[in-house]
């Protein structure tokens, strides 16, 4: 149990990759992954408050060979707190239902969202303002709107 609760605040706290930790303990990444499903860190400590959030999915592994997967997270910027976050093996439109859920039932009161253009982030938010990082924005709008001006 020890080496999961070292791994785990390593890659959460400590910012470590898969590599670095498969390289410190000798692990490959597939049974790290399977340490990370198995353990339950701490209940968070919440502090209920108005807030503007940042939200995104991270895919680790590899897609073609069926051994993705993702977390994403609900992050409130100002405080640099992660405040809610979810494993999944995609990310959909129900796995960001089910954190504004989670940010609803402990108190939070969200008064805008900013993602990365993905649909489901809009779906699941639908009544808050939303707004996108403007990271992946410019590939999002280059597929929406036609370079052959007539």
């Amino acid at each position: 149990m020890a080496v999961i609760k070292n791994l785990w605040g390593k890659y959460v706290f400590g910012k470590q990759t898969f590599r670095e930790l498969k390289n410190d303990y000798s692990l490959d990444k597939r049974t790290i992954r399977e340490l990370f499903f198995k353990y339950k860190p701490p209940q968070k400590k919440h502090i209920p408050r108005p807030i503007h959030i940042v939200t995104d999915a991270t895919y680790f592994g590899e897609r073609t060979e069926n051994t993705s997967w993702c977390i994403a997270v609900v992050r409130d910027p100002e405080n640099q707190e992660d405040l809610v976050w979810r494993f999944s093996d995609t990310e959909t439109t129900s796995l960001y239902s089910n954190l504004k859920d989670q940010l609803e039932r402990v108190g939070y009161a969200v008064l805008s969202v900013t993602g990365d253009g993905f649909s489901g982030i809009r779906s699941a938010f639908k009544s808050i303002p939303l707004t996108s990082n403007g990271f992946k924005s410019p590939k999002i709008n280059q597929s929406m709107f036609t370079k052959k001006i007539k």
